[in-house]
Order: structure tokens, then sequence, then C-alpha cells
């Protein structure tokens, strides 16, 4: 082969050597403008992914809060409705203060009687009446405990716990998925 020819296959091949490093050099030198439109983008993106979680994360909290709240006033409710309750065993105690005062007056009376008449069927009379007023006060008796909660119903602590150490990780650990 002629030492022309291999001059020229030589220089063709320095030519698109240069026409490739050319090219390379072009390309070089716009990269910084994409590289700064891509980061641009790039930043637009963490933004808004991070918008979003926050705006999910403030979703979130306006339900926990919602949720306390709901349980607060649910254990207000049920704490005045235990308070009624008691109203209602004032009134109950009230009534039975009544009766126990009635049916003492009425055994005094029916003492006095006894004592005036002496006769047999005043005492019978007496029995039946004590008797009647073991029933009553058993019964009473009997109300109360069944009827009458001597504790609160709800406790005015909240069993809430918010579960944030797994959430906390994940966020602190969030970090960019290289793709190669």
């Amino acid at each position: 082969m002629p030492a022309s020819t291999e001059l020229s296959q030589t220089l063709q091949v320095l030519s698109e050597k240069l026409k490739s490093g050319t090219e390379l050099l072009s390309r070089l030198k716009a990269m910084p403008d994409r590289v700064q439109e891509n980061c641009k983008e790039f930043e637009k993106g963490i933004l808004a992914d991070c918008d979003t979680l926050i705006a999910t994360i403030q979703r979130r909290k306006e339900d926990l809060v919602k949720h306390v709240r709901e349980e607060r006033d649910y254990k207000a409710r049920t704490i005045k409705e235990q308070e009624n309750c008691k109203e209602f065993e004032k009134g109950i105690l009230a009534d039975c203060d009544t009766l126990i005062a009635t049916i003492q007056r009425r055994k005094e009376d029916l003492v006095k009687h006894v004592r005036e008449e002496r006769d047999y069927k005043a005492r019978t009379i007496k029995e039946q009446i004590g008797t009647g007023l073991i029933n009553r006060v058993a019964n009473v008796d009997m109300f109360w405990h069944k009827e009458v909660p001597s504790t609160p119903r709800v406790s005015a602590e909240f069993d809430l716990t918010l579960d944030m150490k797994t959430l906390v990780t994940m966020i602190s650990q969030l970090d960019f998925l290289q793709m190669k």
C-alpha cells in the first residue's frame, strides 16, 4: 500500500476523531446549562414531594387532634352522665331517708298504740311492720349496691400513644435512589 493511501487513511481517521472530539466538546460546553436545567427540575420535584409529605403529615395531625378532642368530649359526656346519676343517687337517698322517717314514725305510733292496748293484735301488727321495714331496707340496700356505681366510668387520663419512631426513622433515612 502506498504511503499516500496510508497517509490519507490516517488523516481520515484523525479527521473523524477530530470531528468526534469537536462534537464531544460542544456537548460538554452545553452540559452545564443542561445540568442547571435538570437541577432546577429535580429541585422542583423534591420540593413537591416534600410539600406532599408535609401536607399529609398536617392532615394526619389534624385527624389525630380531632380524635383526641372526640375522646375528651366522650369522657366529659360520660362524667356528666355519671354526675347526673349522682343526682339521681341523692334523690334516692332523700327518698330512702323520707321512707325511713315515715316508717320510723309509724313504728313509733304503733309502739305507742301497742303499749296502750297491750293486746295480741297490736303485737302482731308490730311484727308485721317490723318485717316489712326489714324487707324495704334490704331492697334499698340491694338496689344501692346493684344500681349505684362507686367509681367513675372513664379515666381522666388519655390512654393514647402516638407511634412516631418508625416514621421519624423513615423520614431521617429518606435519600436519593441512584440509578446507573
